[in-house]
């Protein structure tokens, strides 16, 4: 299953980054670090954190994700899934 997942992840960032960003390579400087939270906007059943999880360490090992829920708990608005800081 496990590699089942690692061709999805792989397949999708071929897709969607290709050859790079290059609106971000061009205005956003290398160095540049950021931070980004998943801020929840409606009632449910949270689900996606591990993959999200898979797919950052995917990205960028170096990506430090910190998490407040977890798949499978229940959410409302304005909760905070996780937050997610790096390159």
């Amino acid at each position: 299953m496990r590699e089942a997942i690692d061709r999805l992840i792989e397949s999708a960032i071929l897709e969607d980054i290709g050859d790079g960003d290059h609106t971000s390579l061009a205005s956003v400087p290398a160095k540049a670090t950021g931070k980004a939270k998943l801020l929840i906007k409606e009632s449910g059943i949270l689900a996606g954190v591990e993959m999200a999880a898979l797919i950052f360490s995917r990205i960028d090992k170096s990506l430090i994700l910190e998490r407040f829920l977890d798949d499978g708990d229940s959410i409302k608005p304005g909760d905070i899934a996780f937050i997610v800081c790096g390159s």
